[in-house]
């Protein structure tokens, strides 16, 4: 048996799912419309006069990250700005910020963050 090569997630290039509708709210956040399909769904809008659209708002974090998901970057491109948000900083988050980029010895990265 040969060798498993090893992947890179920091390499690949994500991008938002077209079927979901999103928008900014008042606060700057990303609002993800999820449609609520299914049997059971079916019943609990009937039953329990659930929605048939949900609104799920997403934190600051997750409103950044949705939107960089532009297809175009890679997931290390974003890490790099991840550091200027208000809420994550390396003093805060030590180990989210601990890539071969932002750190290339990987001295002050702790062994189990240490991404390859």
């Amino acid at each position: 048996m040969g060798k498993k090569k090893r992947e890179n997630f920091l390499d690949y290039v994500p991008k938002r799912n077209k079927l979901y509708q999103w928008d900014l709210n008042q606060k700057k956040q990303v609002e993800v419309a999820v449609v609520n399909r299914g049997l059971f769904n079916r019943i609990a809008q009937l039953l329990f006069r659930k929605p048939k659209v949900s609104k799920i708002e997403l934190d600051e974090l997750g409103s950044f990250i949705w939107q960089e998901m532009d297809g175009a970057k890679t997931a290390g491109n974003k890490t790099q700005h991840l550091g200027e948000l208000p809420i994550i900083s390396r003093s805060t988050h030590p180990t989210l910020l601990c890539t071969q980029e932002t750190d290339p010895e990987q001295i002050n990265c702790p062994a189990s963050s240490r991404l390859l």
